[in-house]
């Protein structure tokens, strides 16, 4: 018996050696396919994650204020190829952009305008008038009207936006003539009215002969008025408000002035002004 102990002893080595080997590649392998399933799983994620411009879940909108501008005018400010049909070399750009929220509900104004270039006295220039309604990137044009013609030498009118009531606000376009001496300014005002933009209200707001008949040299000659018109939201609860106007004039020497308020109309959708106190005005 003394004899078979080494042989055993070498048996017993063998055979744990042999164990710690298995446990080893064991280990090894776990190890391996833990990797390889960790390596699995984060290739499936990113195949999964939208890229940009992609139709994935989480990717950007396609459509926003500015794509439908681009699409529309292309890059602004540019020459706004295709836009009209007279295909005059002209300069577009977005002239007025403002956003609200009206009760919740957001909204983005904007205002397009056309700079013909190299235009004549007679050309005026053009203002395209957009209300889209709902978030930067989910909003959808609500009203529009386009191809308003004001101003002289190619150059469109001025644009602006006047609150006329709790929740309603109009375009503002402003356009000046002038010609032969004489100066008008006339004011027209557009708020929606479902897919469109509807005129709520047109007056001169300006005339004045200076130009050829200056008041220092020719005291009769000479004539006049302006048109002041406000907004009254005294009452900030009102679906419309009242306009506050004030007229002043000057005929044959004398001066004259008024002062009114003018309601909306809803059964016509507009404010009606009274005559001016010039004739031909």
């Amino acid at each position: 018996m003394v004899r078979d102990l080494p042989a055993t002893r070498s048996r017993l080595t063998q055979s744990v050696a042999s164990d710690d080997l298995s446990r080893t590649m064991s280990l090894s392998i776990r190890f391996f396919a833990a990797a390889l399933c960790l390596l699995v799983l984060f290739a499936c994620q990113d195949s999964a994650t939208p890229k940009e411009g992609s139709n994935g879940v989480g990717a950007p909108r396609a459509w926003s204020v500015d794509s439908e501008l681009t699409q529309r005018y292309g890059n602004l400010p540019g020459p706004g190829k295709g836009v009209r049909e007279d295909n005059l070399d002209t300069r577009v750009e977005v002239c007025l952009r403002q956003e609200f929220v009206d009760q919740g509900i957001p909204s983005t104004w904007v205002a397009v305008c056309g700079n013909v270039l190299e235009a004549s006295h007679s050309q005026g220039g053009w203002v395209d008038l957009l209300v889209f309604r709902g978030t930067r990137d989910s909003a959808k044009v609500v009203s529009e009207s386009s191809g308003w013609e004001s101003g002289s030498f190619g150059e469109p009118g001025e644009v602006s936006l006047v609150r006329i009531g709790r929740a309603r606000r109009a375009f503002v376009l402003s356009s000046v003539y002038t010609g032969l001496g004489d100066m008008i300014e006339s004011e027209t005002w557009y708020s929606p009215d479902s897919a469109k933009l509807r005129e709520v209200l047109s007056s001169q707001v300006y005339f004045s002969n200076e130009g050829q008949l200056p008041c220092d040299e020719d005291s009769i000659g000479c004539r006049w008025e302006r048109r002041r018109l406000g907004i009254d939201s005294s009452d900030g609860l009102a679906e419309t408000f009242p306009i506050a106007m004030e007229d002043s004039a000057r005929l044959i020497g004398a001066f004259q002035t008024r002062k009114e308020r003018i309601l909306f109309q809803r059964d016509s959708g507009r404010y009606f002004l009274p005559e001016a106190l010039l004739p031909n005005f």
